[in-house]
């Protein structure tokens, strides 16, 4: 898979739904200091490092880095144009960062710089499902949305 390239070759694909595009984290600690403080004493800022980890160690013993499966829930926007691509050439959307659950944010970004009309900016809310994409039975098997979303919540 590595030698193939193929995680780089199923990047960027799809279109964003809003058309806007992913500008990483840092930006938004810019403006959401308290929510990004509860993103990094989080496991999602760590993400791309847990599946090193795992790539490494005893369970996979596979590159799990390059397989495209693995990569989605580890990284920001993987399969969007503007989102994940590899380490080396978007490092800003590793990890599951703010965009991963609450979509591109350029549009917001602009709104708040008066680029853009407010209502254009408005983050979507965050639902059950955004979540249980990569939070499932198979990968984990005891999570549970109401439990859980307390330790992240802001």
């Amino acid at each position: 898979m590595k030698a193939e390239g193929l995680l780089e070759s199923m990047a960027e694909q799809k279109p964003t739904q809003n058309g806007a595009t992913y500008v990483g984290t840092a930006l938004c600690a810019d403006c959401h200091e308290d929510a990004y403080k509860v993103y990094k004493a989080s496991k999602h800022a760590e993400a791309w490092a847990t599946l090193e980890k795992a790539e490494k160690g005893t369970r996979y013993g596979w590159p799990v880095t390059a397989y495209p499966d693995c990569v989605e829930c580890h990284v920001v926007g993987y399969g969007f144009k503007s989102g994940f691509v590899n380490p080396a050439k978007t490092p800003d959307l590793k990890d599951v960062g703010c965009e991963a659950c609450h979509g591109p944010a350029s549009h917001h970004i602009d709104a708040q710089a008066g680029l853009r009309d407010k209502a254009a900016g408005k983050m979507p809310k965050v639902e059950v499902n955004t979540c249980t994409h990569c939070h499932d039975f198979e990968q984990s098997p005891t999570f549970l949305y109401g439990e859980r979303w307390l330790r992240i919540k802001h």
